[in-house]
């Protein structure tokens, strides 16, 4: 039983979790006929992450409650706290609204118990919460100390989660430069510990992170590369790859944006999980939007509605109203809205565009400046959407600017161009070289 745990740990850490349930499913049974009830909870924490890793989202939650009802007959022990701060992180990650009191109970626990490394996981686990429920800077804060404390006394693993829960809290507030910086200090410490899993993940909220820059080529290329690792898809990896890959492809209007966008929907109902939920209901709305069929956004308008009503939530709610705005529908400022999407969601599209363009948006930007009903900031809308290759949403505009009585409009960038890293013609290619040989102006 004990090799069969060790086992099943050793490669949930090595990117087998499949095999790792098998090992981990083995070493319960044991346990359970071998009677010691300790044990049996222990055995029940290393299979929990790799149910979770699985996408199998509520066996392990159930058997993570298991673990701390049966942790609770036996007196108080290390492994009591794991069970408590694991049950918490995962309430985490699934947005559950019960998050933050089982967290609190979580840390009094590895405190009165715990070694530096569950202390410090506890700090991450807390802060996480704080920051779902909206106390985002102390939340952060108390976050990052967590991470600091697990790094101290090599506590790789713990430490590694904590990245990857602040790359994805400061994605989702927009605080992009940091998220940046914390995504590349996470990638470069998974791979120093060669933790694969958790390369692929942070390296894949790292990609959403490149996308919102505007680096859509390196961002589906990326997005592609880890799709295609052996079984990512079957993991929860994909939970970091589908919705964002499918939601690129149909910016570019590519063929096969509504066959990502459909995997990203059975993934979603899979895990079930507020996060998958979110992210692949802003997919399907947008597209509906960008291919003229607002009605077929209704499902997933219905289900954000309603999931992101919750408290720490604020941004997600934001962004469906903003689409909503969008596609015609009744829409609102919800309470504790950026104010980036907040000027959108009014009507204010300068200040909306300028607040996009001052964290590195472009796209945003252009959607806000084709909302101008102007024809300049249309004109500009269409040089940055042209510039990115976002075929569906250049449509509009030209679509827009034929309808304010332009009559020469951009033809927007030939297919050679478009596929130079640089975004240059054949012919300022050629300038380019002659120039690169000390030829004149004048020789040109």
């Amino acid at each position: 039983a004990d090799v069969r745990q060790r086992l099943a740990a050793a490669l949930w850490l090595s990117d087998e979790p499949a095999e790792s349930l098998e090992h981990g499913r083995e070493a319960v049974r044991l346990r359970e006929e071998l009677g010691d009830v300790a044990a049996i909870g222990e055995a029940l924490t290393v299979v929990v992450p790799v149910q979770w890793a699985l996408a199998r989202t509520h066996d392990a939650l159930a058997d993570s409650r298991r673990a701390i009802e049966i942790l609770d007959t036996v007196p108080e022990s290390t492994t009591r706290t794991f069970a408590l701060i694991y049950h918490a992180l995962l309430l985490g990650v699934m947005g559950h609204a019960d998050v933050l009191p089982a967290a609190e109970r979580a840390d009094t626990a590895a405190r009165r118990t715990g070694p530096p490394e569950l202390v410090g996981l506890s700090q991450i686990c807390l802060g996480r919460s704080w920051v779902l429920v909206g106390d985002t800077q102390e939340g952060l804060a108390l976050l990052d100390a967590g991470m600091a404390a697990t790094r101290a006394v090599n506590a790789h693993t713990f430490a590694l989660i904590g990245y990857g829960l602040m790359v994805q809290d400061l994605f989702d507030l927009a605080r992009f430069d940091e998220c940046q910086r914390y995504a590349d200090e996470g990638i470069a410490y998974a791979d120093e510990c060669e933790v694969w899993y958790l390369v692929r993940t942070i390296g894949a909220l790292a990609l959403r992170l490149r996308a919102v820059r505007g680096e859509w080529d390196e961002a589906i290329a990326g997005l592609r590369e880890i799709a295609a690792t052996r079984a990512v898809l079957d993991t929860g990896v994909a939970r970091y790859v589908l919705a964002p890959l499918a939601r690129l492809l149909a910016r570019r209007g590519a063929d096969e944006a509504p066959a990502w966008l459909a995997r990203a929907r059975d993934f979603a109902q899979r895990a079930d999980c507020y996060y998958d939920w979110r992210h692949a209901d802003l997919t399907e709305i947008e597209t509906a939007w960008l291919t003229g069929r607002p009605g077929d956004a209704g499902e997933a308008v219905a289900r954000l509605d309603e999931v992101t009503a919750q408290r720490g939530r604020e941004t997600a709610r934001a962004e469906l109203h903003r689409w909503k705005r969008r596609l015609g529908l009744p829409h609102e400022v919800p309470p504790g809205c950026p104010e980036v999407l907040a000027a959108g969601i009014r009507g204010d599209w300068r200040a909306a565009a300028t607040g996009w363009e001052a964290v590195g948006a472009p796209y945003h930007r252009a959607l806000e400046l084709l909302d101008s009903g102007e024809v300049d900031p249309t004109l500009r809308a269409l040089q940055i959407l042209d510039g990115l290759g976002a075929k569906p949403a250049a449509r509009l505009a030209r679509q827009q600017l034929r309808a304010l009585g332009v009559t020469h409009i951009p033809r927007g960038p030939q297919p050679a161009t478009r596929a130079n890293p640089a975004g240059l013609s054949d012919r300022q290619v050629d300038v380019l070289r002659l120039l690169v040989e000390g030829l004149t102006n004048a020789e040109i």
